[in-house]
């Protein structure tokens, strides 16, 4: 990628940061940490992200979280695979942008996007743990 195509935003004020994701067409997780707050956040705002998993658990955590939002193709098992969804995504521009414009509705839709949601599937899975426990089958 030439170097006048990358920003270095340096220190922003939260609204100027999620603000720059408008400028933003896909986002590359890090590896081998991925990101959490940052994966998530340019979800939020509209950016698909590329996830390359790795053995640990902080290098799967973009996985999981695309994974759980119901974009599984997003996510890469080596680097030739993360190329190549970047660069796929990039290339088919009109379905990149209808995704765009998806992905808030989508993430808010997934019990992992929403809070009240996610809290009663935990709760629920607590509860199913417990009474199987109870009942001796585990």
């Amino acid at each position: 990628m030439p170097a006048e195509r990358v920003d270095l935003l340096g220190a922003t004020l939260r609204s100027e940061h999620l603000a720059s994701f408008n400028r933003v067409d896909i986002a590359l997780d890090i590896f081998p940490q991925n990101g959490g707050v940052s994966t998530l956040e340019a979800l939020q705002m509209g950016v698909p992200v590329v996830a390359k998993l790795g053995t640990s658990l902080p290098s799967r955590a973009g996985g999981a979280i695309l994974t759980a939002l119901g974009l599984p193709n997003w996510v890469a098992d080596g680097n030739e695979a993360y190329i190549e969804i970047a660069a796929s995504g990039a290339a088919q521009i009109g379905d990149l942008d209808k995704l765009r414009r998806e992905l808030p509705g989508q993430i808010d839709a997934a019990a992992a996007g929403n809070p009240a949601s996610y809290a009663r599937a935990v709760d629920d899975a607590y509860r199913a743990m417990w009474k199987r426990y109870c009942s001796g089958a585990g």
